[in-house]
């Protein structure tokens, strides 16, 4: 018995279990630094896409996506709903014949309608108890990914830990740490770790770096279509006119259109005053969205 008190003993010593606390570290980052970008008012359309478990803990990228969504969420990006994501994806896999992990994120990206994509692994998940001390230790990677070429925008490894533990002062405390380290590797903890990894990590994304890098360029949407043979029409109809068209197949809520981009231009001006003639020559009403350079 006192041998098992003097080894808790040293671990605690050892891991300075005191009380609940958290501890992050940092592993590697690519991307500039962060800079206060609430206030910014940027029109991107983010998707978040499922992210990978390489752990054997089951169901943990699901509840990680969720809680980095909704902490995003409130950020400056327009995002598009996981309930959405995930019923396009799945009608992408059958037009596709093919898992999503096997579609380029950025190809995946541009066929969800987004401009950016979030790519999440949960690397490591590991609980560690002994006696009166316990840790939970959770490791997310994540990187955001311009649909326009594939290039990686940011990316960031975290690691987050959170212990619980005391010295106890006689023998009758030992009870007592020990239930509450037991009680420390309760799901309630995990979720806690969870939400508090998921908010370091969107609080370090540089946003307005990242809005400068993509949003250089400008497109002129004049149409979507579900109905293939009428888009068809409609890009001999702008050509014979004189316009110079493409086409972008987007999902969006479960549903395969056909969108008719002009462009892109390097100068807002010149693009509104296409969109005007645009107007006049034909009864679209485009608007201005954003492109990639």
């Amino acid at each position: 018995m006192k041998r098992y008190v003097l080894l808790s003993l040293s671990l605690v010593l050892l891991f300075l279990g005191c009380g609940t606390f958290y501890s992050s570290r940092v592993d590697s980052t690519i991307g500039p630094d962060n800079k206060n970008s609430d206030q910014l008012n940027i029109p991107l359309k983010v998707a978040v896409l499922p992210f990978n478990n390489l752990t054997d803990e089951n169901g943990l990228e699901l509840l990680v996506r969720e809680s980095f969504y909704n902490h995003l969420s409130s950020k400056v990006f327009q995002d598009i709903e996981i309930k959405d994501i995930d019923r396009a994806i799945s009608e992408i896999e059958k037009r596709e014949g093919k898992k999503w992990k096997d579609i380029p994120p950025d190809r995946l990206g541009r066929l969800l309608g987004a401009d950016i994509v979030v790519s999440g692994s949960i690397l490591n998940f590991k609980k560690f108890f002994l006696g009166i001390y316990s840790q939970i230790s959770l490791t997310l990677h994540v990187q955001i990914i311009n649909t326009y070429n594939g290039d990686i925008l940011w990316m960031r490894t975290l690691t987050n830990r959170s212990h619980d533990g005391g010295i106890p002062f006689s023998l009758f405390g030992i009870v007592p740490s020990a239930l509450r380290s037991t009680l420390h590797l309760t799901n309630e903890r995990k979720m806690d770790l969870i939400e508090k990894i998921c908010r370091n990590m969107v609080s370090i994304i540089p946003f307005e770096k990242i809005y400068n890098s993509i949003c250089v360029y400008y497109d002129i949407q004049v149409a979507a279509f579900l109905d293939k043979d009428l888009c068809i029409k409609t890009i001999d109809r702008l050509k014979r006119l004189g316009y110079e068209v493409r086409v972008e197949k987007r999902y969006k809520r479960g549903r395969l259109w056909h969108t008719i981009l002009i462009g892109p231009f390097s100068d807002e001006k010149t693009a509104k005053r296409i969109i005007e003639r645009i107007k006049k020559d034909t009864e679209f009403i485009p608007i201005l969205v954003f492109a990639s350079h």
